[in-house]
């Protein structure tokens, strides 16, 4: 399996944004349908999911989680705010392929669940970009936010995965235009 991307859209307002970045990562509730997830993803182990497989990076801000990822040049990483309509994008294109490694990028990109603004249209998802013929996808992980909670749903939906792509696309265009994305590799 090659590294999926990760991909976030989330209402939020610019203060509720910023104070976000400055808490702390929240540890994350093991009861909130990561076990249904685990238990439904296909991977090469069957591994049992425990309460300690399941928590957020150890960091003094959750600023510090963006960062680090920032300065990762190789996972093509991109943290967007627009302002005109109160959305920040966030994910990297080249993230990982590991179930467990996606554990903390999951439960990170969850915890805004309380600062975002209520909106259906929100989600998470981490899926092969780059890799997929087009048609169809390997989706590791999608998460919808209803009301202010967050959810795995294992039927992802045409439009938020039309958006993912599309949103992706614009930035591996503008990044191949600043510097091919290969040559981060060499």
């Amino acid at each position: 399996m090659e590294q999926s991307s990760v991909f976030a859209r989330i209402n939020i307002s610019k203060e509720k944004l910023n104070q976000f970045l400055k808490e702390k990562p929240a540890v994350p509730n093991f009861e909130d349908g990561w076990l249904d997830w685990w238990d439904n993803a296909e991977m090469y182990d069957d591994n049992t999911l425990t309460q300690k497989d399941v928590f957020n990076y150890d960091e003094k801000t959750n600023e510090k989680v963006v960062n680090f990822w920032m300065k990762k040049s190789r996972t093509i990483p991109f943290f967007d705010y627009d302002e005109k309509n109160g959305i920040w994008h966030f994910g990297m294109l080249l993230f990982s392929e590991n179930y467990n490694e996606i554990i903390p990028m999951l439960a990170f990109l969850r915890s805004i669940e309380s600062f975002r603004e209520k909106n259906d249209a929100d989600f998470i998802i981490v899926y092969d970009y780059f890799w997929s013929d087009g048609e169809t996808y390997d989706v590791m992980a999608f998460l919808k936010f209803q009301n202010s909670k967050s959810k795995f749903v294992s039927d992802f939906n045409n439009e938020s995965l039309t958006y993912a792509n599309n949103y992706l696309d614009r930035k591996y265009a503008e990044i191949e235009k600043r510097k091919p994305f290969w040559k981060n590799w060499f």
